[in-house]
């Protein structure tokens, strides 16, 4: 059996604490995750529908009624230093023509 002293046990407690205070808060963060319903749209901003995008003409994303957008360029068109648009660095896969 190992012996530990009070400061030991005052260090090791205090320790506990630092480390498990972000892992309560995400623990409960997931729990209430779990009663979460999925609603075809947010109560807030209302139903998604395609929206023109100022810059093309074309329907590229889907927002609530009165959210507008433009895009700046396209992946690979020659930017105004002349090096092509880099490639998007975001999560989901690239489309064939993803905007940038």
């Amino acid at each position: 059996m190992t012996h530990i002293d009070r400061r030991g046990f005052l260090r090791a407690a205090a320790i506990g604490m630092v480390a498990g205070g972000p892992l309560a808060a995400l623990s409960a963060r997931t729990a209430d995750a779990s009663t979460m319903v999925k609603r075809a749209f947010s109560p807030d901003y209302g139903p998604l529908s395609p929206v023109k995008d100022h810059t093309t003409g074309l329907e590229l994303l889907k927002l609530p009624r009165g959210f507008e957008y433009l895009t700046h360029g396209w992946t690979g068109d020659l930017m105004s230093d002349g090096r092509p648009t880099p490639p998007c660095t975001t999560a989901w896969p690239p489309s064939s023509r993803a905007a940038s």
